[in-house]
């Protein structure tokens, strides 16, 4: 699980200008994957803190990755 758009920068510079909104979906959909493992990519928390209104897709996301585990 990347938290926030600086994770993603630094495993896949590639992905640096793509919205994070955009990267959430196509984790889930098509599954990045690293070195053979799956990527999933959800907000920083400091994001959340900052904007509450996304609290609900990052709980998303961990509900996702725990269906994966």
């Amino acid at each position: 699980m990347l938290l926030g758009r600086t994770a993603v920068k630094g495993i896949f510079p590639e992905y640096a200008k793509i919205p994070l909104d955009a990267l959430r979906h196509d984790t889930k959909k098509d599954s990045i994957f690293y070195q053979s493992t799956q990527v999933l990519i959800t907000y920083h928390p400091s994001a959340l803190l900052r904007d509450p209104s996304k609290r609900g897709g990052a709980s998303d996301d961990f509900t996702y990755l725990k269906t994966l585990i």
